[in-house]
């Protein structure tokens, strides 16, 4: 499930967190359910552009953004091999 929302009324935004051209604010909203766990996640994310954009645009910006960040570390799995590496550090992730 997810949901976007976006309004154009940013007056006084501006003035109060010195965010100048701001033209859109918006938030996005999901539910995440995972399979074997017994808790479920509501998330919000917020977000400003100086565009003009309605909630469709914003949503698909949200996700372009995150092909972006999963397609460069494909290539970087892929074409460093870093998922064949078995070197490992103390308290690395």
């Amino acid at each position: 499930f997810r949901c976007c929302a976006v309004s154009h009324n940013v007056s006084g935004l501006s003035e109060t967190i010195h965010w100048e051209g701001v033209k859109t604010v918006g938030v996005i909203v999901s539910y995440r359910k995972e399979k074997g766990k017994l808790s479920n996640e509501l998330c919000y994310r917020y977000y400003i552009s100086s565009a003009n954009l309605t909630a469709e645009e914003l949503a698909r910006g949200a996700r372009q953004h995150w092909q972006i960040e999963n397609g460069l570390h494909w290539r970087l799995d892929v074409g460093f091999k870093e998922d064949e590496c078995r070197i490992r550090r103390e308290g690395a992730a």
